[in-house]
């Protein structure tokens, strides 16, 4: 989830009009996203100086681990642009992500339909919905539906249930959003527009 938290922080950074690409590099912002979501995630193991050597060997992949001075000014702008980055999500690091939501559902179907699936079939439906919400991340929803992550979850329960062909089990027969309560229009109408 490290990678997912970074990928927003960079979005709610470029989302302020103050904060353009043109103004901001986006490699020195995204570094310092990562570093930071390190950090918050409580990924252990990578230090400052793993995170300049492998953002400058990304930049520039035929350049060799930069001297003591550079690596000294590339850590300096490193702490520099997360301090910008916690200014302008004003210290507001909590992500709370689509992910969680995706799994809750698929244990849940797990226990109550267990008999209904082929285990592959749930496989499929798990990554494929998994995938999407992945691939979430390249676009704004994160920030659209920073307050209600479930729906991003669901939408991608939805897709991945109609790529699969597969009806998703309810209790009563009621729409199966209806049973987790997330209205099934605000869903459709998402996925559609």
């Amino acid at each position: 989830m490290t990678t997912a938290t970074a990928i927003v922080y960079c979005h709610r950074f470029y989302i302020d009009d103050n904060h353009s690409f043109k103004d901001y590099d986006k490699y020195d912002i995204s570094t310092a996203a990562l570093y930071l979501a390190i950090k918050v995630e409580e990924t252990g193991g990578i230090s400052m100086n793993d995170i300049v050597k492998y953002s400058h060997k990304i930049r520039d992949v035929n350049s060799s681990f930069p001297n003591d001075e550079i690596r000294e000014k590339k850590k300096a702008s490193l702490r520099r642009n997360e301090i910008m980055i916690l200014n302008g999500m004003r210290f507001n690091m909590k992500i709370e992500h689509p992910h969680k939501y995706l799994l809750y559902y698929i244990n849940t179907v797990q226990e109550l339909f267990a008999g209904q699936f082929v285990d592959t079939e749930l496989r499929n439906l798990t990554q494929i919905a998994w995938d999407f919400l992945n691939d979430s991340l390249k676009t704004t929803l994160c920030i659209q539906y920073y307050n209600r992550p479930k729906y991003i979850a669901y939408a991608s329960i939805y897709l991945a249930s109609m790529i699969l062909k597969i009806d998703l089990p309810t209790e009563n027969g009621e729409n199966w959003l209806d049973t987790i309560n997330v209205p099934a229009g605000e869903i459709e109408s998402k996925i559609w527009t």
